[in-house]
């Protein structure tokens, strides 16, 4: 017994100290038994070891071989399981399921199990070691083992290699940790060339080499180790699992998509799902399932991990992540409505924030004071809270823990909101934005886009403190910082923000801004900017919010509106059963329930149902009323809305609105959006020459199979690692993604015989248009085009054809090309997001005449980042793109217009575009065009 562990504790490096004096002295008393023949003394060794380093397989291991010294072979087997997940690559481990299944009658599984076991000695004691072992089993079972003796002398004679192979693969793996290269390919070939061969050690060796380059920070090599390690068959078939979710855990890192945490997480769990005690790898899975809710801002789950991991690191006495779900527990109770939040808010932050003030963890104390403050101010000890947070706030600045200082001043700041001291507020709030401001420069712009979704909150808050100050120009300033930053930087790096005089200089005496920000939910400001004045509009129609939850948002939830025939009032609401009166109505109404209520819209809006024409007009009616109807007067005489919407409200269209008078908004202006006014002011720049040809449209490409992608059923893990290997590729500018493509699924579609109608009839239009057709429309010719610059000689680019906008994957918005039966060469046959905006383009407006192009992943501080983007990048001054599915018959009545307008009536995009929907809308070319459903998805966005 005295070789156990010997093997784990020089290549493994799990967590467990192997030297440390505690663990040491376990397993010299649990020898000291042995040595006596001890089996109480033993048993209890065993499980201290299974219950103090439930990460270490030493207590599973020895409580396995007690068992069979009770010739327990069922109880043995249960522990031998959790060695084999734990850690079965070792000599320990194999020489006791050698035993097992020799007294099981299995004497192959004896042999090759010996012979693993002996392939790992470190020296020429292994076999008196185990035939010691042998002989206390037939003292106690008074049995005669003798052939399992010969076994093992026969595996000790047949692996005479093994010493000098163990001495090259344990220095090289102590080099390894040291960052020194070492060559181990002698002991991998003495492996190898076993009779009996162990893939498992040669699966381990790889674990343990992408593990030294992760401790030693050589993230780029540990990344691509771990993901070699996973894909060897051997861990394909479920076996070291606990190496592997040691793997997914730390590859985890690496990973900026909270779906993807989630599903390496879960993965990770599942491995090690049959270990009958709680773990700290299962605790620190459980903390990154936490962490990625909160990424993907999933309360409800990121409570129940919380709970869930609270569960567990009690058990092993895990004080960090204890502590760490508290705080995430005590957080949410601080926003929740349900009965008992505000005690259950109070009781975890209280106790978590005395429990880590006796932890020398100083940053983590930072963080739970910032939500433990928040409660205490909601319990009304304000001065406590602001003292508290003060104190946290000066320390992280001192320690240059400057994203906890975000965090902290942007806490303080909505304290003063709170208590209507807006201009303390907006100070803490500018602050806070400061740090972040800084914090991004260093960043690759996907992680500025996470940060800048999590620092939203200080954003919002600025602009609703000037709103409350009236601060018109410092109110703009906050708007348009916080959207199309990522788009600012692909268009110049060096663009700077654009002021709010410049905007007004830039705007035509017909034209007016607005420029929206949601506040608290169902709260809207908006900046009305006109060439000669400024102003600040404002609504917050609660009890309409109120009034249309309960008829609407309630009824889709199946959430009762009253209770023991009682009707609940505005301020109040049934949860969980529960009559619950909030003390401020707001409270009632959630950022859920407005973009559910945003989703409600967005149903209708698409509907050809008509017994659902009134609740459409209803809600539009409604969306008037909040977002328009408070500016009536200064949008009055004007000819232009210029919109540039914030969040999920981009996914609407404005000029679908309709007024008092049962008017659409359209019928009285022209409608246009805008990323942000910076991206807008940059537009007007950019001015193409009149020499250019009139239109390229693409349609009518042919298709592979509907079904013919090549792809299989796959676990929501593998569609995620997909996902990241296709983020990695279009990173590094990679073109061809057939294999990730096909493998999500994207293969062939079904021919749109519209699409060629509809490029022909534009041909018909614009007659000297230049129009590519199936073979002439793959993506191969559609680069060429660009590489001899001819896409930038042609005022309109039209593309007919299958389009998808992912909300989930924005890299993975496209078109689909033409798809020769015989493939397009190096291309994949998908023109990708990323690959559109490094098209050179010089368009007054590129049309992607296909289905949801206008939509993407809407980010805060960002917007939707998808198709629009890409080709703006590209030099697109404005794009025509669909917020939904429109039938062939309405897509081709609306683009006949549209080139109409434009080739024979030579009215500006704008013009063109508003023209035609207002057009349609009037009945002309029949009910079934004149309703919304038809004209109003496709917007125009840009210049």
């Amino acid at each position: 017994m005295k070789r156990l562990l010997i093997f784990f504790c020089l290549v493994t490096f799990l967590g467990i100290n192997c030297y440390a004096q505690d663990y040491n002295e376990t397993l010299q008393s649990f020898m000291q038994h042995y040595q006596k023949d001890n089996l109480t003394g033993m048993k209890q060794v065993a499980q201290q070891l299974k219950q103090y380093y439930p990460d270490d397989y030493a207590g599973y291991a020895f409580a396995a071989y007690t068992n069979l010294l009770e010739n327990k072979l069922s109880d043995a087997e249960v522990n031998l399981k959790s060695v084999r997940i734990l850690n079965p690559v070792d000599l320990g481990s194999y020489s006791i399921g050698s035993y097992k299944a020799f007294l099981n009658g299995n004497t192959s599984e004896a042999e090759k199990l010996m012979h693993f076991a002996f392939q790992l000695k470190t020296n020429q004691t292994a076999l008196q070691d185990i035939l010691g072992d042998i002989s206390q089993l037939e003292r106690f079972l008074k049995k005669d083992l003798s052939e399992l003796k010969k076994i093992a002398q026969d595996a000790d004679n047949n692996t005479s290699g093994s010493i000098k192979a163990m001495k090259i693969y344990t220095d090289c793996t102590a080099a390894w940790w040291q960052k020194k290269d070492c060559n181990v390919t002698e002991a991998v070939n003495y492996f190898n060339n076993r009779e009996h061969k162990n893939v498992e050690v040669l699966a381990q060796i790889q674990f343990n080499r992408a593990s030294a380059y992760y401790d030693t920070q050589q993230w780029e090599q540990a990344q691509k180790a771990y993901q070699q390690f996973l894909e060897l068959p051997v861990v394909k078939n479920g076996q070291l699992g606990f190496a592997v979710a040691h793997s997914l855990l730390r590859l985890s890192y690496f990973d900026a998509d909270g779906e993807l945490i989630i599903a390496k997480a879960n993965q990770g769990l599942k491995y090690i799902e049959d270990l009958p005690n709680t773990t700290f790898i299962k605790c620190e899975l459980l903390m990154r399932k936490m962490h990625a809710y909160a990424e993907l801002n999933d309360l409800e789950n990121k409570l129940v991990a919380a709970q869930t991991l609270l569960n567990h690191a009690k058990k092993v006495n895990f004080t960090y992540a204890a502590l760490k779900a508290k705080n995430t527990i005590g957080a949410y109770y601080i926003e929740s409505r349900k009965p008992g939040a505000a005690g259950l808010a109070y009781q975890n932050l209280f106790e978590a924030y005395q429990q880590v003030q006796q932890f020398n963890e100083p940053d983590l104390q930072s963080e739970i004071a910032s939500n433990y403050a928040l409660a205490l101010w909601k319990r009304g000890e304000k001065s406590k809270a602001k003292q508290m947070i003060e104190n946290e706030y000066e320390y992280a600045l001192k320690n240059s823990k400057y994203l906890d200082a975000q965090n902290l001043a942007n806490n303080l700041a909505f304290m003063f909101y709170m208590n209507k001291d807006y201009t303390e507020a907006a100070a803490l709030f500018e602050k806070a934005i400061a740090i972040t401001e800084n914090h991004l420069q260093k960043l690759p712009q996907q992680e500025q886009l996470l940060v800048m979704n999590n620092h939203a909150g200080a954003y919002s808050g600025l602009v609703m403190s000037y709103r409350n100050l009236n601060e018109t120009e410092k109110l703009f300033k906050a708007q348009d910082l916080n959207r199309s930053r990522i788009l600012k930087n692909n268009l110049n790096k060096d663009l700077p923000q654009v002021s709010l005089a410049k905007v007004q200089s830039q705007l035509a005496p017909d034209e007016v801004m607005l420029y929206y920000s949601t506040g608290e939910p169902g709260e809207m400001i908006v900046s009305v900017i006109t060439s000669t004045a400024v102003n600040i509009g404002y609504n917050f129609p609660i009890d309409d919010w109120l009034q249309l939850k309960k008829k609407f948002i309630n009824v889709v939830n199946q959430q009762p509106n009253s209770i023991n025939n009682y009707v609940a009032k505005l301020n109040e609401e049934i949860i969980d059963g529960k009559l619950v009166t909030y003390s401020d109505k707001k409270q009632g109404f959630t950022a859920k329930d407005y973009n559910q209520f945003i989703d409600i819209s967005r149903e209708f809006l698409q509907s050809h149902d008509e017994k659902l024409a009134d609740l459409r007009t209803e809600f539009l009616k409604h969306w008037y009323q909040f977002l328009i109807q408070p500016m009536a007067n200064q949008i009055q005489g004007k000819k232009t809305l210029i919109i540039s919407a914030e969040g999920k409200l981009g996914f609407i269209p404005f000029e679908a609105f309709i007024n008092p008078s049962n008017r659409y908004l359209i019928e009285d202006f022209n409608v246009k959006y805008i990323p942000s006014a910076t991206i807008w002011a940059s537009l007007q720049n950019r001015n193409y020459s009149a020499d250019r040809k009139s239109l390229l449209a693409m349609g009518g490409a042919t298709y592979g199979k509907p079904n013919d992608s090549g792809s299989e059923n796959r676990s929501m893990p593998d569609v995620y690692q997909i996902k990241n290997q296709l983020a990695q590729k279009i990173s590094e500018n990679k073109v061809n993604l057939k294999e990730e493509l096909s493998q999500l699924g994207f293969g062939g579609a079904n021919y749109l015989a519209g699409t060629l109608k509809e490029v022909q009839n534009l041909k018909s239009i614009v007659p000297d248009a230049t129009i590519l057709i199936n073979e002439q429309m793959k993506e191969s010719d559609i680069k060429r085009l660009d590489k001899a610059n001819e896409l930038a000689n042609y005022k309109w680019l039209h593309i007919a054809t299958h389009g998808f906008a992912l909300d989930n994957f924005p890299q993975l918005s496209g078109v689909m090309m033409m798809q020769p039966p015989g493939g397009d060469g190096q291309e994949d046959m998908f023109l990708l997001a990323h690959e559109i905006a490094q098209l050179n383009l010089q368009a007054d407006m590129a049309v992607l005449s296909a289905c949801e192009t206008a939509l993407g992943k809407v980010y805060k501080g960002e917007g939707v980042n998808g198709l629009n983007s890409a080709l703006l990048t590209a030099g697109a001054n404005n794009t025509l793109l669909s917020l939904w599915p429109v039938n062939d018959a309405g897509t081709m009545v609306l683009m006949t217009l549209v080139y109409n307008n434009l080739n024979q009536s030579k009215m500006s995009v704008e013009d063109a575009v508003n023209s035609a929907k207002r057009e349609m809308l009037s009945g002309k070319y029949g009910a079934q065009f004149a309703t919304p459903v038809i004209w109003a998805p496709f917007v125009i966005n840009g210049k």
